[in-house]
């Protein structure tokens, strides 16, 4: 039996021993030691662990991420496998809740309605106030009337995936590739160690060279190499998997790190860049010549620069198109065109300025300080605000699923989806800075200096401490990576 095989051996004693220890006793609530007794019993070791630790979240992430977009087939598979890991996680739950509550709204399958229930139920018994499983549970008439365990059903799922050769799904934070669609995954338990650099062992704070890292929710990886540099001046993140980061230095070199199925963290021979945007899966960099390079995931085009693109002063990143701002005002756009985010519309005003990260829309601000878009409009993205800005001027522009545009006078606009159960309003005052990601997390900075996150986010006094000394940031999926001063 070689390596792979006993590890594969291993996980499913792993879920087999869970799902006695379920049926022996209908009304224990599994603890995570009492997960990690199990796991040890069943041959695994700490190390081995620890990496379903990085699973877990590596499933919760991409579930997530699917979820967001509303791909509910997708999201029941990795969140289903993330509940058999952390049963005991109320964030867990009730993201997978989220998801078969997605699926049943969109095909009516009792067998969805049915798991959602459960797993808003459940939070309710590990947290009674919970507001987000109450409200789920609000959009079913009626209440099942065969309360069943949740992980009974999701842990016997896993297994038959298991046993039919599928496996967990593994993927590794820094750089393995992920199993192509169509294909199989098999269990991975990677053995190399990571040096996880914290300030806070409780609240997992990472820091290296003059980048911070804050955990979105509970992760346990490493966010990034123990030694960046203390000259980086941008960071910006993909969303997919793990996620992939690019960081510019002050020097016009690029670094990488995350996942690179797709060599998106592989980066080419650049010449002095001034700027760097990160779509899903492919990056962008601009060099100071005015030139654009590309890399990473070609698939719809996004990497594939136009022939004779040049006299560029920005550039930015839907998940799968790029868009480039020209000296001359005019915007140039390619990838994937599904909405028509490519399709530039004739006549447009000049352009002075792009957002930091686009969805399925682009969003542009012309001269005179209007706000321009097309693409995706099924929730309003593409239909910015008729606001009177008076003599305020745009400073920055974020126009994800949802969209924020801040004012200099401290005013905040807010249009496009709202997918989250503490909705922003859709114009705010005071606030002086805002970073939004693809998962519509967003932190605010107020007047006074404090910070406020919203969203698929872990909140904490402690961390909003730290973020509220940021300049820039950028959210990926596990982490919001920020660039904190440092003296010459």
């Amino acid at each position: 039996m070689d390596a792979d095989e006993k590890r594969t051996q291993d996980l499913e004693g792993f879920l087999r021993e869970a799902l006695k220890v379920e049926l022996e006793d209908p009304g224990r609530q599994l603890t995570e030691s009492d997960l990690k007794a199990i796991a040890i019993k069943s041959g695994l070791t700490e190390q081995d662990w620890d990496r379903l630790q990085e699973r877990l979240q590596a499933h919760l992430d991409k579930g997530r991420n699917f979820l967001e977009f509303g791909n509910c087939e997708d999201a029941v598979t990795e969140l289903d496998q993330a509940a058999v890991l952390a049963p005991y996680r109320i964030d867990v739950l009730y993201s997978c809740g989220q998801a078969h509550l997605l699926h049943w709204e969109k095909y009516k399958k009792e067998e969805n309605r049915q798991r959602a229930v459960d797993l808003f139920e459940q939070c309710l018994r590990l947290e009674p106030g919970h507001e987000g499983a109450a409200e789920g549970l609000s959009h079913f008439r009626q209440r099942a009337t065969e309360k069943k365990k949740i992980r009974h059903k999701v842990v016997a799922a896993a297994i038959a995936i298991a046993l039919a050769g599928g496996g967990i799904a593994m993927m590794n934070h820094f750089g393995a590739p992920v199993p192509a669609p169509g294909q199989n995954p098999t269990v991975e338990l990677p053995i190399s160690e990571r040096n996880v650099q914290s300030q806070s062992a409780q609240l997992n704070v990472q820091r290296s060279g003059n980048v911070i890292a804050i955990p979105r929710f509970s992760s346990v990886h490493a966010a990034f190499p123990d030694d960046l540099p203390h000259d980086i001046v941008e960071i910006k993140s993909g969303f997919t998997d793990s996620g992939h980061v690019l960081a510019l230095r002050k020097n016009g070199s690029v670094l990488a790190w995350g996942a690179n199925e797709f060599q998106q963290a592989d980066v080419p021979e650049l010449a002095e860049v001034t700027q760097i945007a990160v779509g899903w899966r492919h990056s962008l960099a601009l060099q100071k010549d005015g030139t654009v390079v590309a890399w990473g995931d070609d698939s719809e085009g996004q990497s594939s620069v136009p022939t004779g693109l040049t006299d560029v002063i920005q550039i930015s990143a839907g998940p799968r198109h790029s868009v480039a701002l020209k000296s001359d005002g005019s915007v140039v756009a390619w990838g994937s065109n599904l909405f028509g985010q490519c399709n530039v519309p004739g006549g447009l005003a000049p352009v002075i300025r792009l957002p930091e990260i686009c969805g399925d829309q682009t969003t542009v601000i012309l001269e005179g300080g209007k706000l321009a878009a097309w693409g995706r409009n099924d929730s309003g993205e593409a239909t910015p605000p008729n606001v009177e800005i008076g003599s305020a001027t745009i400073v920055k522009l974020w126009a994800g699923g949802e969209n924020y545009a801040l004012l200099d006078d401290n005013r905040l606009l807010h249009w496009g989806r709202q997918l989250r159960s503490d909705q922003l309003p859709r114009e705010m005052t005071g606030v002086t800075d805002v970073f939004s990601g693809y998962t519509a997390t967003v932190l605010l900075q107020k007047t006074d200096r404090t910070a406020s996150l919203h969203g698929a986010v872990k909140d904490h006094p402690a961390h909003q401490r730290e973020l509220s000394n940021w300049k820039k940031a950028t959210i990926a999926p596990s982490f919001i990576y920020g660039l904190v001063e440092e003296e010459e």
